[in-house]
């Protein structure tokens, strides 16, 4: 039976969380060359930060030397994804921006406003959510979008979809686009031509299970597609559309996936049981039946799974109301029961750390930790406002841009809270910069 002690996971109790953690900077060494409240920010490739006030485009060094500044209004950033090359809309037109040298490349001749946007990683492919019309069909919902180059901003396809696109995303490759509604809908489209894939309408943005889960599994990698949907998990060639393999489980369930081990987990709520499905071979290693191991008051339709990113073997399950966590160990089929109880925030993580963020039932407030992604160490204890969950930014096109989260480097944390832009120094423990006026 594994220790408790052993397991480093998740914000740890107040006291001793505050005991680890080094103090916060009530405010940054370095100048502050505005006192605009802030409404994004994102990194740049270079490492810098890229953020927006209702008046100005800001260039921030993480050591808060003083910022460059560009008078313009943005309406809405549309894209963003660690390039150094983003979209903007302003009170007049889309533009295309570098960030490295803080200026427009040019117009794009986008015909519709605030219907989001996606780069790829390597900056060459754009799209953008509308279109100028579409044949409609009165039995469907029906989204389009357009694809522009990257270093030109020129106009090269369009894809047409049966469901609502609420985001867009390409795969890492960039071969694929994805785009996601916000409620139900998932299809992927090449990202060279705008052909269609890959459609799943039974995709659901966030199951019914617990509002701290994150979106059901929709994973590329290269020309394969994982994707979780209702009752079904499949596996999907996207070279030719063509499914090599599925799992079906009856009932409402919440599948996670394993990265690296290409497992997926899939949890039957009221069935309190949760099936390893094996993506290579298509086949279900493990089954855990887990209704003997879940506390008195427990209600397994709203638990947590969760693969843990540092031991792929170990698969996490804790209760959103009671402090039940519990350790499923796949090769052995061990269950074991872990005096703990965290829940991990949908956030952007290093190669080395992550952000998460836990209620503490006790004193009744969110708490907010750093904790290593790539070995089991002691969480330390972040500022509230670094929680990107509760405290950040609103998700989606229409809003503010999501938290920024770690600098390429890994080295600095950002984020924005109450319109104030924070950069904690991850190897110093502390807030080296605080820009913006809070609201």
């Amino acid at each position: 039976m594994d220790a408790p002690s052993a397991v480093a996971r998740g914000p740890a109790a107040p006291g001793d969380a505050a005991a680890r953690a080094l103090p916060d900077a009530a405010v940054s060494s370095g100048p502050h060359a505005t006192d605009a409240p802030l409404s994004w920010a994102f990194w740049t490739r270079g490492g810098a930060l890229v953020a927006a006030s209702k008046t100005d485009l800001w260039k921030v060094d993480a050591a808060c030397a003083p910022p460059e500044r560009v008078p313009l209004a943005v309406v809405a950033l549309l894209t963003q994804n660690g390039s150094d090359r983003f979209v903007v809309e302003h009170t007049s037109s889309l533009d295309l921006w570098d960030g490295a040298a803080m200026r427009a490349v040019g117009p794009i001749d986008h015909p519709a406003r605030g219907r989001g946007g996606a780069l790829s990683a390597d900056g060459t492919r754009i799209a953008l959510g509308g279109c100028k019309e579409i044949a409609p069909d009165p039995k469907l919902v029906t989204s389009c979008g357009e694809l522009y180059d990257g270093a030109t901003g020129q106009h090269t396809a369009g894809f047409v979809g049966k469901h609502e696109f609420a985001t867009l995303a390409f795969s890492d490759n960039g071969k694929y686009l994805v785009a996601r509604s916000g409620d139900v809908g998932l299809s992927v489209f090449d990202a060279a031509t705008g052909k269609l894939v890959v459609a799943r309408p039974r995709w659901s943005h966030m199951q019914e299970v617990h509002g701290w889960n994150r979106p059901d599994v929709a994973e590329i990698s290269g020309d394969e597609l994982v994707i979780a949907h209702g009752d079904t998990v499949e596996h999907v060639d996207l070279t030719t559309g063509k499914t090599l393999g599925k799992l079906v489980t009856a009932g409402k369930t919440l599948a996670v996936l394993g990265s690296k081990s290409k497992r997926v987990a899939v949890f039957q709520g009221e069935a309190a049981r949760a099936r390893i499905w094996d993506v290579a071979s298509h086949a279900v290693v493990r089954t855990f039946d887990l209704a003997k191991h879940v506390g008195a008051g427990a209600n397994c339709r709203h638990c947590a799974l969760e693969i843990d990113e540092v031991d792929e073997d170990r698969v996490w399950l804790s209760s959103a109301y009671t402090n039940d966590l519990l350790s499923l160990r796949i090769g052995s089929g061990e269950v074991t029961r872990v005096e703990a109880h965290a829940t991990r925030s949908e956030s952007i993580p290093s190669a080395t750390h992550r952000v998460e963020e836990g209620y503490d039932s006790d004193a009744r407030k969110a708490v907010c930790a750093l904790d290593r992604r790539d070995r089991e160490a002691a969480a330390v204890a972040l500022p509230i406002e670094y929680c990107n969950r509760t405290h950040g930014p609103t998700r989606g096109p229409e809003g503010e841009w999501p938290y920024p989260g770690f600098a390429p480097s890994g080295r600095f944390l950002a984020a924005i809270h109450l319109s104030q832009l924070r950069i904690w120094d991850v190897e110093v423990g502390k807030t080296v910069c605080v820009m913006g006026a809070s609201k």
